[in-house]
């Protein structure tokens, strides 16, 4: 059969020339035809191209003969379409960031901290507010005043005249206002404002009519909106501000008038004294006009509406819900309920017989009461209803002409989710339908509103989708938007707002209705005109034939080399360059198919006859979508899977009724008469049967062979379980008869066979079973087969497994081997020879298999194929013993009777199809040996769906969630090695903790950081790295994990999986690791002190481990330090939780007993306050519990003892979504509603009792009459220490010169993160010596004028002769005087001290100097840091002028502490590098300090190196891959199965293929590439993971800043430079990336890493080709040779911060004492530098609880330096983790300050963001009250001598 087509005589629109170009006659072929061979095929064959192309790459892409000219071309259409669609259909609106506000950030942090503000705080907020405010108001009056006079100049123009729509005006605002500059905030505002009052302007001019105009709004706790900005932070004085709008918009307009209503949305307060809005909005009209604010006539125009006293008629109007009284409907509606009675209202429903307050008006508007919609900008929307063409329109936020500020990204996704749903699921083609401007006419809401139902804040889409039901059309015009979510009601309203759309879209009518409107639409000719097309219903047929072809064979064979393809990659055996031609080559194997008739029969032939139309009513209305399919496609089984009923096609429907003419008539019809007769069962497609026979016949003799010596007969039984009353007796005989018959036929001698027919029926009405006994009985041959019947007891279930359980059991006693099978001809019996074989063999269980590629299967549906499939990765993921297994749910497996007794023992409980799962699943767990062998499965029916299995399927799912959560995987053994080492038990985990039982009986519990340092240092630092840290100030809005997890658990759909998810340990763990490591809470482990010192009796005893000890964790062993935080602590009877679910379990009292365990908590809580003690989140449930018949807490990690902490308010409002209040919930799930109600109520009422108590408590003035902490000031606070009971023995240390294998793991992850690296120094330290005897003498003292201390401007210093001053900056401030040295050829040491010295931090402030090199490290000799790197330095050159002839020049940092004696072997090395080897090969020109290898091994700097790196060992990114990996359950299966060799060919595998895909070719110029935008992600991973690596590998990675330069090659460099890179490219040039960088690296990691943002690509690869030319003409290379010589082999180390600073005199100190840990706990450390070490300094705990800079674990240290005149007998107050330096005010007088500020290995952002306290003596202590702002504000305030001393003093 042939089909002729004539193509379209003209192209679409988006088809160019261009894009056609390389095919000859494209657009013109001529007929299409259709060969009826291609379509038997099927997809078959495109299972096995595809399968070819991936297998074979390149080599099966020109096999096939595909052709890559017409495919270019298919690209060049696509990309044709795409750009006519951005042209056509753009709607990208402009996003605008609003610019930052100090004022504001600082304010927006007071406010969160309200509750806990100082009084100098407070102040300090109500200024800012005000100041705001004054800002706030000059700002409006300048845009109101801008807005005004582009409107005069746009009315007066004149292009007025013919401007009659937005564009028109658009234009002439841009001529007179734009003026070729970017727009900004306040353009947009001024612009748009102006536009809609001449655009209402023009309106008026053709009006000949009044037009009376409202705008609405719902109120809804608007108070603190309604006052304005000087008064709250989350004022917006809305009503002042909406009625100057309406009064630019109207005034001056004629014919409009404009009135505003507001519609109170809060039920009237039970207390009189409290006020709502609408008393608010009234007092403020009154204050507003008697302050002359706004006019009288403004006023009036004002309405405020009520639900109890104005809208009670239009709350009748409601059909559901019905009625209610005004206070519940108040309660019930969110915002819907205002505007659907506001409307109602205003458009006069009720009729002329109610009073109004409000006039009659034209046009209804709604809004929101914030400000987020400028009113003045309503006249675009009034405007669009002239004429009456659109009676209804919607202001969007997603438009071309919308303008968007300020909001976030999450809101941004959450509005883009929504609306999708919208679209999708109402039909509502809008693409904005959320934003608070809508226009309609009173006839419209007359109209429609019977049918507003949704009360949610989804209503807008319900309005929305009324009106455009009704006929009308709505119109979309851009709007300028300002977020304001502050005080938003709306931004937590996202679940609900999702679920109303899914109760609308619930109400929508079946899809009867919707054939109905689709007979109405005018695309309704072309569905007639498609349907009954002849070709259509040709290619229809076809179609379901194809599909018919994919046999459950083909399928097996394609998902098994998907299968064997990924086990392939993740075992090193793919190659990467078949993978590469693949995806870069995977559209090539489509144009072949677009090459074939039948493709282009759909592209032009359905065009033609409508198919477009089709897809426009889907997308108009997709429920559309319902009616077409099945009136399209009729059913069959390719189209019953989109779940639609079963009916005939349209054309198949008219064809059988000789319909000649389709009509309407006959497409009623077919809808009511067009049901299909029930599907006809297709008869079997046999299987080859050849394999089968074959291994039926091995297992055959190899049986044989083994039994031909044995002494006695092999017994086995088989059972079938059966429970269908209706089975016949031709199924009997078909299947019972016919398996006997086989078995007997292949008879092997000395193997009894057992037919075990297991009755599981309840109702026995049939008589079947009397059948079944005589034909068993029949076919019995004693010595061969006998046959066997078993009825299950009424007592017990008869389910399939436990009925196959109960019979085996009772067989397994009697026989060698039982087995069960399915009671059908699915699986020949005889492959039980087979199963038999391998069990003799293993001794343990085999199960048969039919997802091996060895086994056959047939006639079995696809989508049963699919679900199968889901179901094997399911259980390969939940249960990692069993991933071996290929398959776990087919009824053929075989178990050894000694094995399948241990099983009888196990206590088997399933129930559910997932029985099989649980059976092994022991069976691993009890170490049996579990092996698989393939089967052929044959399928009664073919391709056939609807199996009613849905309710099985989700029990299986269930089923096995409950396994893995209840029967957790048994851990492997400890190695035998370690047999004398305690093991440790996984118990659960926390926020903070895994918790492990050991052999005495307690509990260890140890930071999940040293537990898994791999994840956890992937997580916080790799994933999560962007996320800021949540202080303990901001927990109200913080905790948004924990927040989403209880709505989840607390979901109809997750709350029956969240007991089994509690018990799955593992993932509780990896669960709370996420958590965890996404809060970064900064309040972490504040507590354990505190709670060790006043828990006795309340906090269950632990101890603190302070020395290194050892442990085996789940068979691995491991070692942990002092501090690691490991503690010991004691476990409890039952937690609180437990003991609940035991009285409703148990209790017949269930109230009465939780009330009462409630009780005791709130009693307990308050014992805890009265111990001084808070804990600041406490889940009830898991974290307390029962020791010695007490309650007390389990986790004291977030105890407090300072009342500053706690924000009451906040832990009043979140009582009710407390996790532990959800748990409790979850708990109370089965209890009788009333008491659960009981005792929900109870819970509530006790902690808001206890939180109100604590608030008066903490209100009482007399500290000494607070009854917190009264204990211990009546006792004394050494009664109330903690004792660890002495039974339990401490944990034993490790062997001496033992490590642990993850030992600096964590520590490096932070550091990468915060790009801070240690220096490179495999020769330690310098020695301290250096520090404590030196004295200054001539010999050491650098000659004055040999060196430069090059500083910065701001350097105070005065050496005038050895120091000159230049801007900040790396190269380029240096360059005058290197440049001006070149040409005197001078020899010169610089020392470079004129960088920013941001890490520093205070360090530079300690010397009158201010900068990093004026360092002090020892008060006994008073030398700075530069002056050391000066000698150091002069050393070098005074050797190599002395050994030399030419002329040098060296560059040297201050604050690298390089000390070199004259002797030192490295300026030997430096000596001999600049020898000339020989007279053919000069030395080099330029010598850099350089890591090992020139970094190859660990910094890699070409791209063949870094390919080398990341397969090597170095790297070992296998090893990584899989310690993060291993504490994620779901990867612990594949983790076991793959061997780490097989991981690391896996590895290189990918690597290959990054290196192909992403780094494929060097991208010389600026032109985007497919890998622009994943690449900086993709770089910064890279070198983070490289950094991380190379610190764990060689200590660290920063090597001295020492450059020597021969004078020609200085003076070529220069020249370079000045010719190459500019002044605004030398902030982000330094040294070791410009030059030491070109030295080493080739064009691809020059181009892909740090090239600085200012600099084209094309620019900076000359800058490359010329510094290599460079290079190469002074014979610098990276041979083993001159890299040997350029490795710095010294002890050294750089002093840039105080955390090097103090890590260098901690570990010099740990060298001579031990004791230098402080005894109290392990993390103290006090380090004095260049001070009197007798200053006696106490870590200031209380009140500074954690840095909101830091989320890692608390290390209480402090770094004093230059602190030397305090007196002695002074106490200093020190915040943990601050550097504390003193700064002399006056050094007449004597008078200094002190200053600290935040320190640690963090990077400058954090170092500058540190809040920097100022000290003040009070009763002999120096305490540090007051705040001088962040680091970077204090430094430059300081720089400027702007007077901090001074106010600080």
């Amino acid at each position: 059969m042939t089909i002729v087509h004539t193509p379209p005589a003209t192209r679409p629109k988006w088809i160019t020339r261009q894009s056609t170009k390389g095919i000859e006659g494209a657009g013109t072929r001529g007929n299409v035809k259709i060969f009826s061979s291609v379509i038997p095929l099927g997809l078959h064959a495109y299972f096995s191209c595809f399968r070819n192309v991936l297998r074979y790459g390149t080599r099966a892409v020109y096999r096939i003969g595909l052709n890559f000219t017409e495919l270019t071309v298919a690209f060049r259409i696509l990309r044709s379409y795409s750009l006519y669609l951005r042209v056509t259909f753009n709607t990208t609106p402009r996003s605008v960031s609003l610019p930052s506000d100090a004022l504001r950030e600082e304010a927006l942090c007071l406010f969160r901290r309200k509750n806990a503000l100082t009084t100098a705080e407070r102040t300090k907020y109500e200024t800012l507010l005000k100041e705001m405010d004054r800002r706030m108001g000059m700002y409006e009056d300048r845009v109101f005043m801008n807005a005004n006079k582009l409107y005069a100049d746009i009315v007066e123009s004149d292009q007025f005249k013919d401007a009659h729509d937005r564009e028109g005006m658009q234009e002439i605002a841009d001529l007179v206002f734009f003026t070729g500059n970017k727009k900004t905030i306040d353009d947009c505002s001024t612009v748009e404002m102006a536009v809609s009052k001449a655009l209402l302007h023009k309106s008026s001019e053709k009006s000949t009519t009044n037009q009376s105009v409202c705008v609405l709004a719902a109120m809804y706790q608007e108070q603190e909106r309604l006052k304005p900005l000087s008064e709250t932070l989350l004022g917006e004085d809305f009503l002042r501000k909406k009625i100057r709008q309406l009064r630019f918009l109207f005034d001056d307009v004629p014919n409009f008038e404009w009135s505003l209503v507001f519609v109170e949305d809060e039920p009237e307060p039970l207390d009189t004294r409290r006020s709502r809005t609408c008393d608010a909005i009234r007092s403020r009209l009154e204050c507003m006009q008697s302050t002359g604010e706004i006019r009288a006539e403004d006023a009036r125009r004002v309405h405020v509406l009520t639900y109890e006293d104005d809208l009670q008629e239009e709350i009748k109007m409601y059909k559901d819900p019905s009625y209610l009284e005004p206070q519940e409907f108040a309660r019930l509606g969110v915002k819907a309920g205002a505007i659907h009675t506001g409307l109602r209202y205003l458009a006069r429903v009720e009729g002329e017989q109610k009073q109004y307050k409000t006039p009659k008006f034209d046009v209804l508007m709604y809004t929101d009461c914030d400000t987020s919609v400028n009113l003045a900008n309503s006249g675009i929307l009034i405007n669009a209803l002239e004429g009456g063409a659109c009676k209804a329109l919607v202001g969007s936020r997603r438009t071309k002409n919308s303008t968007v500020i300020g909001k976030s990204k999450l809101r941004y996704m959450q509005s883009y989710v929504y609306n999708v749903l919208v679209r999708a699921l109402l039909n509502v083609q809008i693409t904005d339908t959320q934003v608070g401007c809508k226009v309609l006419l009173p006839e419209v809401v007359l109209r429609v509103h019977e049918e507003w139902k949704e009360l949610s804040m989804a209503f807008d889409a319900e309005l929305l989708r009324t009106v455009l039901k009704a006929g009308y059309e709505v119109r979309e015009e851009g709007i300028l938007w300002i977020d304001s979510d502050l005080d938003s009601k709306s931004a937590d309203q996202a679940l609900p707002m999702y679920n109303g759309v899914w109760n609308i879209f619930n109400r929508i009518p079946a899809h009867e209705t919707d054939a109905i409107d689709l007979m109405r639409e005018p695309e309704f000719s072309s569905v007639m005109r498609v349907a009954t097309d002849e070709y259509f219903a040709f290619f229809v047929r076809h179609l379901k034939g194809s599909y018919d072809n994919i046999t459950p064979v083909v399928f097996k064979e394609f998902t098994h080399w998907v299968e064997n393809s990924v086990v392939a990659v993740f075992t090193g055996c793919a190659d990467a360059d078949d993978t590469y031609s693949v995806l870069k080559h995977g559209f090539s194997w489509m144009e072949d198919m677009l090459e074939r008739r039948c493709v282009d029969f759909l592209m032009k032939h359905l065009i033609d006859i409508g198919v477009c139309d089709l897809i426009q009513l889907v997308k108009r209305n997709p429920r559309y979508w319902e009616v077409l399919v099945p009136m399209l496609f009729g059913t069959n089984d390719l189209i019953s899977l989109l779940g639609t009923r079963e009916c005939v096609s349209y054309y198949d429907f008219i064809h059988a009724a000789r319909v000649r003419v389709p009509s309407e008539l006959s497409f009623a019809s077919w809808l009511a008469d067009g049901a299909r007769p029930p599907r006809s069962v297709q008869s079997r497609v046999s299987i080859n049967g050849r394999e089968r026979s074959e291994r039926i016949a091995t297992a055959k003799n190899s049986l044989s062979r083994r039994l031909s010596s044995a002494t006695r007969e092999v017994k086995v039984c088989v059972a079938f379980y059966f429970n269908m009353d209706r089975t016949t007796e031709a199924y009997v005989e078909k299947v019972l008869v016919e398996k006997m018959r086989a078995l007997k036929e292949e008879f092997v001698v000395g193997i009894v066979w057992e037919v075990l027919l297991v009755d599981g029926r309840h109702a026995k009405t049939s008589g079947i079973e009397s059948y079944m006994k005589k034909r068993l009985a029949e076919n019995s041959v004693p010595g061969k087969v006998i046959g066997g019947f078993v009825e299950v007891p009424d007592n017990l279930n008869k389910d399939k497994g436990s009925a196959l359980r109960y019979a085996m059991s009772e067989t397994c006693d009697r026989v060698d081997f039982v087995g069960y099978a399915d009671f059908s001809d699915k699986i020949d019996i005889r492959e039980m020879l087979v199963l038999l074989n391998r069990t003799l063999q293993n001794e343990g269980i085999t199960v048969g298999t039919r997802r091996s590629p060895r086994s056959a299967v047939s006639n079995k549906p696809i989508p049963m194929l699919l679900r199968s499939t889901a179901l094997n990765v399911l259980v390969k993921t939940l249960f990692p013993r069993l991933f071996h297994l290929s398959d776990t749910q087919t009824g053929f497996k075989l178990f050894y009777s000694e094995a399948w007794k241990l099983l009888r023992e196990s206590l088997l409980v399933d129930t559910t199809l997932a029985f099989d799962v649980e059976i092994l699943q022991t069976a691993a767990r009890l170490g049996l040996t579990v092996a698989e062998e393939p089967v052929d499965f044959m399928d009664a029916s073919q391709n056939t769906s609807g199996f009613g299995e849905e309710e099985q399927l989700q029990g299986m799912f269930d089923a096995c969630l409950r396994l893995r959560g209840e029967g957790p995987d048994t851990s492997i053994s400890a190695p035998s090695a370690e047999t004398s080492v305690r093991r440790a038990s996984l118990l659960a985990g926390g926020a903070e903790n895994v918790v492990y039982t050991l052999d005495d009986g307690s509990l260890v519990k140890i930071p999940h950081e040293v537990v898994a340092p791999f994840l956890m240092g992937f997580l916080r630092y790799v994933l999560f790295k962007d996320r800021e840290v949540m202080n303990i100030h901001d927990r109200a809005d913080g905790l948004v994990t924990t927040g989403l997890i209880g709505r989840l658990i607390s979901s109809d759909r997750l709350r029956n999986y969240v007991p089994t998810l509690r018990a799955w340990t593992a993932l509780n763990i990896f669960v709370m690791r996420i958590i965890t490591s996404y809060e970064k809470k900064a309040f972490k482990s504040i507590g354990y002190e505190v709670s060790y010192k006043y828990g006795e009796g309340l906090i269950v005893p632990y101890r603190f481990v302070t020395t290194s000890c050892e442990l085996v964790l789940e068979g691995e062993y491991r070692i942990f330090g002092p501090t690691d935080g490991v503690k010991q602590s004691v476990v409890v009877a039952e937690t609180v939780k437990d003991r609940i679910a035991r009285f409703i379990s148990n209790s017949h009292q269930i109230a009465q007993d939780v009330c009462r365990v409630i009780a005791d908590y709130a009693l307990f809580l308050k014992r805890l306050w009265r111990r001084g003690l808070f804990d600041l989140d406490t889940n009830m449930l898991y974290d307390v519990g029962y020791y010695d018949g007490k309650l007390m807490v389990l986790d004291p990690g977030e105890m407090i003892d300072d009342l500053r902490l706690i924000d009451i308010e906040t832990a009043r409002l979140h009582v009710s979504t407390r996790y532990d209040y959800v748990e409790l919930t979850i708990l109370l799930q089965d209890v009788e509603h009333s008491e659960a109600n009981k005792i929900l109520h109870e819970y509530v009422s006790k902690m808001k009792e206890f939180l109100d108590e604590i608030e008066k408590d903490v209100k009482t003035v007399d500290t000494t009459q607070r009854e917190f902490g009264r204990d211990v000031r009546e006792r004394g606070a050494e009664h109330f220490e903690l004792q660890f009971p002495t039974r339990f023995k401490p944990l034993r240390s490790p062997s001496v010169g033992r490590r642990d294998k993850y030992e600096g793991v964590f520590s490096s992850f932070r550091r990468s993160a915060y790009n801070y690296q240690y220096a490179y120094s495999p020769k330690g330290m310098p020695p301290i010596d250096v520090f404590e005897t030196f004295e200054e003498s001539p010999a050491e003292v650098p000659r004055k004028c040999d060196f430069l201390h090059v500083v910065g401007t701001t350097y105070d210093g005065t050496d005038e002769d050895c120091t000159s001053s230049v801007e900040s900056g790396s190269v380029g401030p240096l360059w005058k005087l290197l440049k001006k040295s070149a040409a005197e050829n001078e020899n010169r040491v610089y020392v470079l001290d004129a960088g920013k010295a941001t890490r520093s931090s205070l360090l530079k402030f300690g010397q009158a100097n201010y900068s990093k090199g004026s360092v002090i490290l020892q008060a006994k000799n008073k030398r700075p840091l530069y002056k050391h790197a000066a000698s150091s330095a002069q050393k070098i050159l005074e050797r190599l002028r002395y050994k030399l002839d030419n002329d040098f020049v060296v560059l040297a940092s201050s604050d690298d502490f390089t000390p070199l004696q004259n002797d030192s072997a490295q300026i030997s090395r430096i000596v001999e590098y600049f020898t000339d080897s020989d007279q053919l090969v000069p030395a080099p020109g330029f010598y850099w300090c350089d890591l090992p290898d020139a970094g190859r091994r660990v910094l890699p700097m070409t791209k063949s190196d870094m390919v080398a790196y990341f397969k090597g060992e170095t790297a070992n990114v296998a090893m990584v891959a899989r310690e993060v990996l291993r504490t994620a359950p779901f990867f612990e299966g594949a983790l076991r199965n793959i061997s780490p060799a097989d991981m690391h060919k896996s590895v290189g595998y990918f690597v290959d293929l990054a290196n192909l895909l992403l780094f494929e070719d060097t991208c010389e110029t600026d032109k985007p590439t497919s890998t622009s935008y994943v690449l900086p992600w993709i770089t910064g991973i890279v070198q983070q993971f490289i950094q991380s690596r190379a610190e764990l590998t060689i200590g660290g990675t920063k090597t001295p800043f020492l450059m020597i330069f021969q004078q020609a090659f200085l003076q070529e460099f220069l020249v370079i430079f000045e010719r190459n890179l500019s002044r605004y490219s030398w902030d982000t040039i330094t040294w070791e990336n410009l030059l030491c960088r070109a030295m080493k690296t080739d064009r691809f990691v020059w181009n892909k890493f740090d090239r600085p943002g200012c600099m084209s690509n094309g620019d900076w690869n000359s800058l490359f080709d010329e510094l290599r030319a460079l290079k190469y003409r002074y014979n610098i290379n990276t041979d083993a040779l001159q890299n040997g010589l350029r490795v710095y082999a010294e002890p050294w180390q750089n002093l840039d911060d105080p955390a090097a600073l103090f890590r260098l005199i901690c570990q010099r100190k740990l060298e001579f004492d031990e004791r230098f840990f402080d005894s109290g706990t392990c993390n103290d450390r006090v380090v004095y530098v260049n001070t009197d070490e007798k200053i006696k300094i106490e870590v200031a705990k209380a009140g500074y609880a954690k840095s909101k800079l830091v989320a890692d674990k608390s290390r209480n240290n402090v770094l004093v330096y230059n602190v030397q005149n305090v007196d002695l007998s002074s106490t200093i107050r020190v915040p943990p983790d601050h550097v504390l330096i003193e700064v002399s005010d006056n050094e007449a007088t004597g008078q200094f300050s002190l200053y600290s500020t935040f320190f640690g290995e963090y990077d400058k952002k954090i170092v500058s963001d540190s809040m920097v306290y100022g000290y003040t003596l009070k009763d002999n202590e120096y305490v540090p009250d007051i705040e001088l702002g962040k680091m970077s504000d204090f430094t430059r305030r300081f720089e400027e001598k702007d007077g901090v001393r001074d106010r600080a003093s």
